[in-house]
């Protein structure tokens, strides 16, 4: 079976691979795992908005009133549905906005 961990997102991957796996874990299953602003969120449905974006650092921005994700290896999602544990919508969009990327013990974005 699955494990809460099989879901967690790389973000120094490519948006499609990400998108993908966004995909396999997508309700009924517990979504996506990430964090933002230090809290852990679900990221539970994406679409890739531009496959060709060039690689970059793993960005979480609001864009045009959208959030949208720039992945590591290339490419931007649109993060449709999102789920963090915050305490308000301030707290929210205050993770959203000001604590991207992700953080982790490793190297690697979490």
């Amino acid at each position: 079976g699955r494990k809460a961990e099989d879901g967690r997102i790389d973000w120094s991957q490519h948006a499609a691979p990400i998108h993908d796996l966004v995909r396999a874990v997508a309700p009924p299953y517990p979504g996506a795992l990430t964090t933002v602003g230090g809290q852990p969120a679900r990221i539970l449905r994406t679409r890739v908005l531009d496959a060709s974006a060039p690689a970059r650092s793993p960005v979480l921005a609001v864009e045009n009133g959208r959030r949208v994700a720039h992945c590591g290896g290339g490419g931007t999602l649109l993060v449709l549905e999102l789920g963090v544990a915050a305490h308000s919508e301030k707290d929210l969009l205050a993770a959203i906005l000001h604590e991207w990327p992700p953080t982790s013990r490793s190297s690697r974005a979490s």
